[in-house]
C-alpha cells in the first residue's frame, strides 16, 4: 500500500523493534515522511520518530538506505483509515484470522467512511 504524507495509518500489527518506527496495532499515526527504497522501490513511512543511526537495511532486498535521522516501516503494515476499500480488506481479513477486537476497531472506522 502506497501512503502519503499527512495520510491517517492504522496499524495492522504491532512492532517492538528498536530499530524500526515503533507501532501498535490498532492504533492511528500520521505519516510525517516517506523513503522509498533505491533499490526495490518498498515504500517506507514514518510518523516523525527519530533515530541517530545513520543507515538502516531495507528488508525487502536487503540494500542500505540513508535514515534521514527517523526510524522507518514498510507502509505495508499500515492501512489508510480514509480508504474505504483498505479498511474492507483489512476487516475482512480481521475477521477471517478471527481477531475480533481488531474487526470491531476497522469495522467502526468503516461505518464513519460509509
Amino acid at each position: 500500500m502506497k501512503h502519503k504524507i499527512g495520510d491517517k495509518i492504522i496499524a495492522l500489527e504491532s512492532s517492538d523493534s528498536t530499530c524500526a518506527h515503533p507501532r501498535i496495532k490498532g492504533n492511528i499515526y500520521t505519516v510525517s515522511e516517506i523513503l522509498t527504497c533505491s533499490e526495490c522501490g518498498t515504500q517506507y513511512i514514518s510518523a516523525g520518530y527519530k533515530t541517530t543511526l545513520f543507515d538502516g537495511e531495507c528488508t525487502n532486498c536487503n540494500s542500505i538506505q540513508e535514515t534521514r535521522g527517523f526510524k522507518w516501516t514498510p507502509s505495508i503494515h499500515f492501512v489508510n483509515i480514509n480508504d474505504s476499500e483498505q479498511i474492507k480488506f483489512a476487516l475482512k481479513e480481521a475477521v477471517e484470522v478471527e481477531d475480533y477486537n481488531f474487526a470491531i476497531i476497522l469495522r467502526d472506522i468503516n461505518k464513519v467512511l460509509t
